[in-house]
């Protein structure tokens, strides 16, 4: 399997801390250059589909730049990643990407991480409430109202994320 082939299969999982699970018989050159080219894709695909929460503002930065992150969004993309996860072992998850940030970029690095966390938290709570309940669900769907008082809630959420 070339780099670009793999880029294109990883940017399609949602759970980037399991990009390594994926490329365990891969030569070290290849997964290395594959994870380069695969984390804008990645990024791109994850706010398209609304899955990444990161400031509005952020997120236009990051178009700008071709989807790809400094380290400073990586802060916040790794926040999203943790204050929006609702997978049943969540709490696992947590403290592997915990290991996984450490060691890759350190305590205080982490440390902001861990703080920008709850804000992305936060913001996918109001973000749900917004649109949850039988009514509300049908009101969004079915009308352009309804759609763009969504995304104008979503928005103002969004903003609730520090950048």
């Amino acid at each position: 399997m070339n780099s670009e082939s793999l880029a294109n299969k990883l940017s399609e999982i949602y759970q980037i801390d399991e990009w390594g699970s994926y490329c365990s018989n891969i030569p070290k050159e290849v997964k290395n250059l594959a994870f380069q080219l695969a984390e804008p894709m990645w990024v791109e695909n994850m706010l398209a589909k609304g899955r990444l929460l990161v400031h509005p503002e952020v997120a236009e930065d990051l178009k700008g730049q071709n989807y790809k992150p400094n380290m400073h969004q990586k802060k916040m993309i790794w926040a999203s990643i943790l204050g929006s996860d609702e997978t049943p072992d969540s709490e696992k998850r947590f403290y592997k990407i915990k290991k996984l940030l450490i060691g890759r970029y350190g305590e205080d690095w982490w440390e902001d991480v861990y703080q920008r966390k709850n804000n992305v938290w936060a913001a996918r709570q109001r973000i749900q409430k917004s649109v949850s309940g039988s009514m509300i669900s049908a009101f969004v769907e079915n009308t352009i109202l309804g759609a763009h008082c969504a995304r104008e809630e979503r928005q103002r959420a969004l903003c609730m994320i520090k950048k």
